[in-house]
């Protein structure tokens, strides 16, 4: 067995930073976290060399749903963001026909 950390609380934690995110310059911050150059699944990618090869096709396999999962979070908010964005605006922007 590896040094792996259970990549299903790390998917956990990574998407609810995610969606924590109150705007686009958050959600690019938590993004960078997780799949940036330095980012938290970037980092767990960089140890598969070092694993044996059946080991690193398990591995990979669960680092890749692991990253297809933040990704779809990341997708999800940056709509869900955008939606609010567009709604404030319309609001604002509401003119009153009478």
């Amino acid at each position: 067995m590896s040094n792996f950390p259970s990549f299903t609380d790390m998917v956990a934690r990574l998407t609810a930073d995610i969606g924590a995110a109150a705007s686009a310059p958050e959600l690019a911050n938590a993004k960078a976290r997780a799949l940036g150059k330095e980012g938290a699944l970037t980092a767990e990618m960089k140890k598969l060399g070092a694993l044996s090869p059946d080991e690193r096709s398990r591995v990979g396999r669960e680092l890749n749903l692991a990253k297809q999962a933040v990704e779809a979070a990341v997708r999800e908010r940056e709509a869900s963001l955008a939606r609010a964005e567009l709604d404030a605006r319309l609001a604002q922007e509401a003119i009153a026909v009478t």
